[in-house]
């Protein structure tokens, strides 16, 4: 039987979310949002974000327990594009409370009675942004009609606090598989880019560094063949979003000054 959600609820909900932060896999969030959903007496938990990575690619994660014919009709057939759920959670901050009012031409109202179908019919969607502006929003859903509203609204504190802790939690990983791949590039190569990025020109590297033209220009084209790219300022932004650029000044500033 559904009950209105309490704050007797938040320590038990702060202890489970609160272990997202040593999270080391997608299966541990899982688990996590598992209990979250039992917990605020929800049958169902769908968890998308949206990420870039330096090369501009969308990473795409989702969690979900929602029904698997479903969400493989849901992806084969574009759905995302007329679902008002989650057109809101791209562009705005507020839960949203689902509700057949939200499906207002033929071909939506044809998509919520699908939906329904797989018993999807009450619950609330929380969108949620990283501070870098990625995009994310966990639903919490029930398969029973005619859910009280106010025990819809009873969840939006508790909801919206497991809507950020998982964020930040896929966050935080798809970070570290980022950084795990990320090219090396030698101390010289990220010396050498590093003044690309200052506008000097590879004679002035030359001069700055130490070496040969030719030297600049060598290091330079394995750069750019390691971040496959062909121009120099891509080179650069690249390593730049990746965080290669960060010590670069540092190490030959040290090594300067120990000559």
């Amino acid at each position: 039987m559904l009950t209105s959600v309490d704050y007797q609820h938040a320590p038990k909900l702060i202890t489970i979310l609160s272990h997202l932060h040593f999270a080391t896999s997608s299966e541990d969030v899982y688990n996590c949002l598992s209990h979250v959903a039992n917990l605020l007496d929800f049958d169902f938990f769908f968890y998308s974000g949206r990420f870039s990575s330096p090369q501009h690619k969308i990473i795409e994660h989702t969690l979900s327990n929602y029904p698997k014919k479903w969400q493989e009709r849901y992806k084969q057939l574009g759905y995302e594009k007329l679902d008002p759920i989650w057109q809101h959670s791209l562009s705005r901050l507020t839960p949203l409370i689902w509700g057949p009012e939200l499906f207002r031409s033929p071909i939506e109202r044809a998509f919520y009675e699908e939906r329904c179908g797989f018993g999807l019919q009450s619950g609330v969607t929380f969108p949620v942004f990283s501070p870098s502006g990625a995009p994310g929003a966990l639903s919490l859903g029930i398969s029973r009609s005619n859910v009280p509203h106010a025990f819809l609204l009873s969840v939006v504190q508790n909801g919206a606090a497991a809507a950020a802790y998982v964020h930040d939690a896929i966050h935080r990983l798809v970070a570290q598989g980022l950084a795990q791949s990320r090219p090396k590039l030698t101390k010289r190569e990220r010396e050498c880019l590093h003044w690309v990025a200052k506008g000097k020109t590879s004679w002035e590297i030359s001069r700055i560094l130490e070496i040969s033209e030719h030297g600049v220009i060598h290091h330079l084209r394995n750069v750019m063949q390691k971040l496959n790219v062909t121009k120099r300022y891509h080179a650069v932004q690249i390593a730049h979003e990746y965080g290669l650029l960060d010590d670069a000044l540092s190490s030959f500033a040290t090594d300067r000054a120990s000559k």
